[in-house]
């Protein structure tokens, strides 16, 4: 048996947060996470897929593999300037197309991998 204290941080997560530790985060905000169910669903319909490759490639930039993330900061390029976030499209349609045309993994696809590159 331990008797020592509790570092702070795991104290006040457990008066904090009681309840949230029995239910996961997904289920509380089911747009959190990496959205496989997504990718499994979006698999036999090639032009969505294809849209979600390409939000998921953007959100890899800062290593979120999240569509949602993905178009937030697409929204947030063009917001800020047209111009950029015109020249992002292009070159993740572009980087994306190339992936498709050599045939590369299509689960590393599938997670927007090859959209940042």
């Amino acid at each position: 048996m331990n008797n020592e204290p509790l570092p702070l941080h795991e104290l006040l997560s457990q008066f904090l947060l009681p309840a949230a530790q029995s239910i996961p985060l997904t289920r509380l905000l089911p747009i959190t996470g990496t959205l496989q169910t997504l990718n499994q669903r979006l698999a036999h319909r090639p032009l969505l897929d294809f849209l979600n490759y390409n939000l998921r490639g953007i959100g890899q930039v800062i290593f979120v593999n999240n569509p949602i993330s993905g178009l937030l900061i697409l929204v947030a390029l063009f917001i800020q300037s047209p111009w950029v976030g015109v020249m992002s499209v292009v070159g993740f349609l572009a980087s994306t197309l190339t992936a498709i045309a050599f045939n590369l993994d299509r689960n590393s696809l599938r997670n927007g991998i090859f959209g940042y590159r």
